[in-house]
């Protein structure tokens, strides 16, 4: 497995698509921080919610992408061009060359999660938010992305080792991240507003997370959207008013632990259908 794991890491961290897509992804952050700092009197609240909107409409569209195409490659071009057989001649087994596969890639992630919270503290900086009291919350959000984009891998690993050819795999699985992260969530949106008479938007949230865990429980940006829904309560706001205010990620996930143990633990039966896939498959 160590042998798989730091080949693939090395690969992967030579892969110059994935960094260009991370620097461009960082890029698209400018907009969101030189908007900020034009902004008079912005609180520390007001900044997460926009990076956590920002984050999600952006960042985590791109990112998935990347996340399910890489996966739907990770097997298909080494079985097309014969390295596969290759590693496997070494004394390695099948679930274990699988498994540093993506110890490799779980890595890869991890550290692009780290250079975007790392870009994300240093812009809160440059526009002069104090990042002491939103601090867990960056960290938190960004590792959830991560998650988010391990689901989505391992979803691309599936459809690698159940198909014959990179082509068709690449086709597929830009055809499910659009059903995933747009057409079935739009479905269940739809849903819920039609269960609410389109109109009282407390009861409507209420309903699409429940319509999202019960229907969409497969879908990783899904699960990751429910958990951000809670980082909001009708509380008295500190004008004496009485409407939404940002209670923190922390306290969502006490509040969503069911969606959590979703996005955290479908990556690995989602892996566990692929290392049994992996293991039927004829590599002649």
């Amino acid at each position: 497995m160590r042998w798989g794991f730091e080949l693939e890491l090395e690969k992967g961290i030579r892969t110059k698509k994935i960094w260009a897509l991370v620097a461009i992804v960082i890029v698209l952050y400018l907009p969101m921080f030189y908007s900020m700092k034009q902004q008079t009197g912005i609180t520390s609240e007001g900044v997460i919610s926009i990076i956590i909107s920002y984050t999600t409409q952006v960042s985590l569209f791109f990112l998935g992408i990347m996340a399910i195409v890489l996966g739907a490659g990770a097997f298909l071009k080494e079985m097309e061009d014969g390295t596969i057989r290759i590693a496997l001649s070494k004394p390695i087994k099948r679930v274990e060359y699988l498994l540093g596969k993506f110890g490799a890639n779980f890595v890869i992630f991890m550290l692009i999660i780290f250079i975007m919270t790392g870009v994300t503290l240093i812009g809160l900086r440059w526009i002069g938010i104090n990042v002491s009291s939103i601090y867990s919350d960056v960290v938190i959000l960004n590792v959830l992305i991560g998650f988010v984009l391990v689901g989505f891998l391992t979803i691309g690993y599936i459809m690698s080792l159940s198909l014959r050819s990179s082509g068709t795999a690449l086709g597929l699985a830009l055809l499910v991240f659009f059903l995933l992260y747009l057409v079935l969530p739009g479905y269940v949106q739809y849903k819920a507003l039609s269960a609410t008479g389109y109109s009282d938007t407390s009861s409507y949230t209420h309903i699409k997370d429940e319509y999202y865990t019960k229907y969409l429980f497969y879908a990783p940006n899904s699960q990751f959207s429910v958990i951000l829904d809670n980082t909001m309560e009708m509380r008295n706001t500190t004008e004496g008013m009485y409407g939404p205010v940002y209670v923190g990620l922390a306290h969502a996930l006490r509040k969503t632990v069911v969606n959590l143990l979703l996005l955290v633990g479908m990556p690995f039966l989602y892996l566990g259908v692929a290392a049994w896939r992996f293991l039927r498959i004829d590599l002649r």
